[in-house]
């Protein structure tokens, strides 16, 4: 499948990074990474899309209001509840034509479109706070769609957080 950005070989190393420190903090073997491509190409590109106007449409409320934001930063979960809860929806295994399978090549394509994102608006030099409040925000949500795109259990989420100080 083509992606409908440009996801460049930097973005790929971001994830792949993450993922190798992940599998490092970890004692078990991880999901496939990447994962097979079991969603009709026309289906992935219609549940990108729409994860990445979910995104959007969570930053820009947040950028609105800045409900999520406290003394020790935003708290990420809070910010993009709607998005976080669609990447759930799309690692469940469910049953397709009698076999089990999920969505996780469509939640590796949105971790690609969203280390890319993280890393143009780094190159951006960001001046408003708002670019910077995103910066911050896109790094964070890059982690937390990894623990669930590999399936981490609250403990293992803990681990590999606590590794990073």
């Amino acid at each position: 499948m083509d992606f409908p950005f440009d996801a460049n070989p930097a973005a790929r190393r971001l994830v792949d990074e993450r993922l190798r420190y992940i599998d490092h903090r970890l004692m078990r073997p991880l999901p496939a990474h990447p994962p097979p491509a079991t969603t009709p190409e026309r289906r992935r590109a219609y549940l990108l899309e729409e994860a990445q106007e979910l995104y959007w449409n969570e930053v820009r409320w947040e950028q609105e209001t800045e409900e999520e934001l406290t003394e020790d930063g935003e708290l990420t979960e809070m910010v993009f509840p709607g998005f976080l809860a669609l990447v759930d929806a799309l690692v469940v295994p469910h049953l397709h034509d009698g076999k089990e399978d999920s969505h996780r090549d469509v939640v590796h394509d949105l971790l690609q479109w969203l280390a890319d994102r993280l890393l143009r608006l780094r190159a951006e030099r960001p001046d408003p706070r708002a670019r910077v409040q995103e910066v911050i925000l896109a790094d964070r949500l890059i982690d937390l769609v990894l623990y669930r795109y590999l399936l981490l259990r609250p403990e293992e989420v803990e681990l590999v957080d606590a590794g990073r100080g």
